[in-house]
């Protein structure tokens, strides 16, 4: 295990060596260091933002399955005259709930963003975020 461990710092090394080779000897440890941190913060944003993203996306499935089972299950009993459903109701309640959702959500995110919290948005935030969003987005394509 040791051995193998030493053959990818050797390698790491080596093409960091190859790539900057104007970088000093003192920084060349950090400089590999560096690239693994990033590779490693890349790889967990978007691997967890797949799997997040996919579970979003069958978790939306489902609940849109029984909102449209319930949906319909009233229109049949209207149309069959056991219930009476006031549709202009029933479409107003959900536009309010769809804009306060929207506006609330549009608040809250730009509240949490404050002038302490960017510098380790620019060094951590941003790779794992970028990588996020992308490994949402392609779990939300393949859920």
């Amino acid at each position: 295990m040791h051995h193998v461990s030493g053959m990818i710092d050797t390698v790491v090394l080596a093409i960091c060596h190859s790539t900057f080779s104007v970088v000093p000897n003192r920084y060349k440890t950090d400089l590999a260091y560096d690239i693994g941190f990033m590779l490693t913060t890349l790889s967990s944003g978007g691997v967890s933002g797949f799997l997040i993203g996919y579970a979003v996306k069958k978790g939306i499935k489902i609940i849109i399955g029984i909102a449209g089972l319930l949906l319909g299950g009233l229109a049949y009993l209207n149309y069959k005259g056991l219930v009476s459903v006031d549709w202009e109701k029933i479409a107003s309640m959900s536009n309010q709930a769809i804009s306060e959702f929207s506006l609330d959500s549009a608040s809250y995110a730009s509240s949490v963003v404050d002038s302490q919290v960017m510098p380790t948005m620019v060094n951590f935030g941003v790779p794992l975020t970028g990588s996020f969003a992308a490994g949402f987005i392609l779990g939300c394509l393949k859920g």
